[in-house]
């Protein structure tokens, strides 16, 4: 190459550096290594690094504004007619998730700010459950009074369903799994301390300067469109007590003024809340699902949207004494059950694909950032708790639900004879036709090696609802059994657990020789395998569970389609 060649090139690596182009980019277009292009650049001392690193800033933000412009244009429209409809901001994004997997939650989220700040407060008020709120206020009294961590008074005192409802919560705001657990300790702790006779307050304006302190050590920010957690005492307020300070306070059992004030009926009598369990424990039959702690919270929710009030989830719980109490209280000496309304509940395939995007993009985040020889620790904690455990509980919410949309579910699948069903439970269900006979062993059971994979039901769905569950290729199915299997090595590794792995991976190595293993599998190779590459391999199956999710999403459309009763025809209606 002549002087003259060399010195052009040299100039145009130059300017290239300064329009931004990276050094990996600039050398691959010249066939030179990266190192040559890097000391080309450093000699010439014409641009400096952070010269660069604005110019590539400028230009991913002008994509980013086009990206946001395009959408606007495409679905501003429809964001403004459901947002004028009431629909929560969340519930939006959730939707537009659905559509566009691919579209990371931090873009969505800032493209339907962009289409205009047009949601509605009141319906905002609703991004949080009674509970979670009710955590919130406890969380601000161990920190008024400087409480010490006390796990083993926690671990007596936790309720599973909140536990794990404010957990997810404070997860979905970026809260590490410390700091997490340090919340949910200390709200129990302070919780504990309310049930004995010494006084526990908390005024309004108090507890707004201790939301300022914890928004700041949790590192969130108030803002309009935002949802922080603690929420404001405005929507304590309101979701707690009916527009009223002391009345929210009372409700959760903090004293407010009156010391001494009677637990329960501020608001209601007795018998509001015996209706009220009744009504729940009467829809949980007909769904098939739990009866919990979270469910009725969320009962009380649709409820309220519906323009019916009933007693809040901490309110039956301190006039009963506990959850447990409640239950049975109302199974004893409650009215009749009620038959459920029809339409209520939904199995919410699109909450569960929301939450799992959300957990694989701040995963995606995390592990760019991280440090190489830190990027296992990450991605075991998201493989074995954010990824594969939370997808088996929602999964089997979801088929409990599914199973209860269609009235006609549990006489079908007997019809259809044992299958992988149980013994002692297909005798329940053909004796009573109830499906909360169902198990999660079960469920797990068939929903796993041998006996099946991610996509069967064992016949409990519609033909149609099948078939969009069963259009999930078999390479995708491959990736989730990887994936699950990998998960078992995390919780226990065994030689029937690494013989497990080694066959998924042979599996999936089939078909795409990425996965291909050459030395013997243990944890440490396993981890190192998968962050390798900056983690190219767990790239490629972190992003199964959404699409898993996106066919269960597509199936219960079409199950919801299939099992809705045909209207009554005004020829046939009988006047009463």
């Amino acid at each position: 190459m002549s002087q003259t060649s060399t010195t052009d090139r040299d100039a145009a690596i130059v300017s290239d550096y300064r329009s931004g182009k990276t050094y990996r980019q600039i050398a691959d277009a010249l066939g030179i290594s990266h190192q040559r292009v890097a000391q080309i650049v450093k000699q010439s001392g014409q641009v400096a690094a952070t010269d660069s690193s604005q110019a590539r800033r400028a230009e991913r933000d002008a994509r980013a504004r086009t990206r946001t412009e395009e959408f606007v244009a495409q679905y501003g429209d429809a964001v403004r007619a459901l947002a004028a409809a009431g629909e929560p901001r969340a519930e939006v994004e959730a939707r537009i998730h659905a559509l566009l997997p691919h579209e990371p939650a931090a873009f969505v989220k800032a493209a339907v700010a962009a289409c205009g700040h047009v949601f509605d407060v009141r319906v905002q008020e609703f991004a949080f459950s009674r509970s979670v709120i009710a955590s919130a206020v406890w969380y601000a009294i161990a920190v008024d009074r400087g409480l010490d961590e006390d796990p083993v008074a926690a671990l007596t005192e936790l309720d599973l369903d909140e536990t794990a409802e404010l957990a997810a919560a404070l997860s979905l705001l970026g809260i590490p799994a410390t700091k997490v657990a340090s919340i949910l300790t200390l709200a129990s702790n302070a919780r504990t301390q309310a049930e004995t006779p010494t006084d526990v307050s908390m005024t309004k304006a108090r507890y707004d300067d201790l939301r300022t302190v914890v928004l700041t050590d949790l590192g969130l920010t108030s803002g309009q469109g935002a949802t922080p957690w603690p929420p404001t005492s405005q929507t304590v307020t309101k979701r707690l007590g009916e527009g009223r300070w002391s009345t929210a306070m009372t409700s959760i059992g903090v004293q407010h003024g009156d010391r001494g004030r009677p637990p329960g009926l501020i608001l209601f009598e007795e018998n509001d809340y015996t209706d009220a369990l009744a009504d729940f424990l009467a829809e949980t039959t007909t769904t098939n699902v739990p009866a919990t702690y979270a469910g009725y919270e969320a009962f009380v929710e649709r409820e309220a949207r519906a323009g019916r009030r009933r007693p809040s989830g901490p309110s039956v719980r301190l006039f009963y004494g506990s959850w447990n109490s409640a239950k049975r209280a109302t199974g004893a000496t409650g009215p009749a059950r009620r038959p459920r309304a029809a339409g209520l509940g939904t199995a919410s395939a699109a909450i569960h694909l929301h939450r799992a995007q959300l957990e694989l993009d701040s995963f995606l985040i995390d592990l760019q950032a991280v440090r190489p020889r830190d990027a296992g620790d990450l991605l075991e904690r998201y493989i074995q708790s954010k990824c594969i455990r939370e997808f088996e509980v929602s999964r089997r919410q979801w088929l409990r639900a599914m199973i209860g949309l269609d009235t006609q579910a549990v006489a079908r699948r007997v019809d259809e004879g044992k299958g992988d069903i149980p013994k002692d439970v297909f005798h329940e269900l053909r004796q009573t036709g109830d499906a909360g006979a169902i198990t999660d062993m079960y469920i797990d059971r068939i929903s796993s090696p041998p006996n099946g994979d991610v996509r069967s039901t064992d016949g409990w769905l519609v033909v149609d609802s099948q078939a969009e569950l069963d259009a999930l290729s078999d390479e995708l199915v491959l990736r989730f059994e990887l994936l699950r299997a990998a998960r078992n090595i995390f919780v226990h590794e065994s030689e029937e657990s690494l013989g497990k792995l080694a066959a998924a991976i042979d599996r999936l190595a089939e078909v795409d020789d990425r996965f291909t293993v050459r030395r013997t599998l243990t944890r440490t190779l396993l981890i190192d395998w998968l962050a390798a590459e900056r983690g190219r391999r767990i790239r490629i199956l972190a992003q199964t569970v959404p699409a898993v999710w996106q066919s269960k999403l597509n199936a219960e459309t079409m199950q919801l389609t299939s099992t809705t009763p045909e209207p009554t025809t005004p020829e046939t209606t009988t006047n009463r």
